[in-house]
């Protein structure tokens, strides 16, 4: 740049004095998040005497991605608009009820990616159709939402979340359904959710709750089932598996 002798050009320089090691730390992170990436390897390096779960939430205030932990999981645990707020398991939630573990919504966000593929790259899209989905359920089942129950367990969750997003899948081909409206999205999974009775998730069932492929299969043929007794007026719990009622 010297030797450039055209015009004199301004070298801008931007610096921290005095900046802790945190500091220092919180802003390598950022930088290299959103500019050019270096290797994870090196950003546990940097950070390995420092207090991670402070910088952690901090990222995650400003947005940045921090290992498995993403923007999208703290406006979960945070928004007004889901609803999640203030109901995961992790250090983050200082102020709410530690009941969701995190691994259960990367999950549900996990499937319903894979089933609309062109949500892998759009997040602000993915939070809004999941919120809106929830939002439903939260609704149909509010008696017995954010309570430490069999409904609120992560094989339920995510049994019900996958159910609920196959049919959405199916509704959007037909073009029955458009999932980036959240007001038609919303009451497309009530409709789907008041064919499922809250007292299915209420009773003893024959099988001891675990988190499975067997298991959550085993609910979702239920779930089927169940919305298939309603929509004959049959009891509910005709021909399912799960459910102990006492009725032959």
């Amino acid at each position: 740049m010297s030797d450039y002798e055209a015009e004199n050009l301004p070298v801008l320089v931007v610096s921290l004095f005095n900046a802790s090691v945190e500091e220092q730390a919180f802003q390598f992170i950022v930088i290299n998040n959103k500019a050019v990436k270096v290797t994870t390897n090196n950003v546990k390096a940097i950070i390995a005497n420092l207090n991670e779960e402070e910088l952690q939430s901090r990222l995650l205030r400003a947005g940045v991605k921090y290992g498995n932990t993403s923007p999208t999981l703290r406006d979960i645990n945070d928004l007004d608009t889901s609803p999640f707020q203030h109901l995961l398991d992790w250090p983050y939630n200082k102020q709410g009820i530690r009941l969701v573990p995190v691994a259960t919504i990367e999950q549900a966000l996990k499937y319903l990616k894979t089933m609309f593929t062109f949500l892998e790259e759009d997040d602000d899209s993915l939070l809004e159709i999941f919120c809106a989905i929830w939002r439903a359920i939260k609704q149909n089942y509010s008696d017995i939402w954010a309570e430490d129950n069999k409904f609120m367990k992560k094989v339920n969750i995510n049994a019900l979340n996958e159910f609920i997003i196959d049919r959405l899948k199916f509704a959007w081909e037909l073009g029955i359904v458009d999932i980036f409206d959240s007001e038609r999205l919303e009451k497309q999974v009530l409709d789907i959710t008041k064919l499922l009775p809250q007292e299915f998730w209420q009773v003893e069932w024959s099988i001891k709750l675990q988190d499975s492929t067997n298991v959550r299969k085993q609910i979702k043929d239920d779930l089927s089932t169940l919305a298939d007794n309603c929509r004959l007026r049959r009891n509910w719990y005709q021909d399912l598996q799960l459910p102990i009622t006492g009725e032959e």
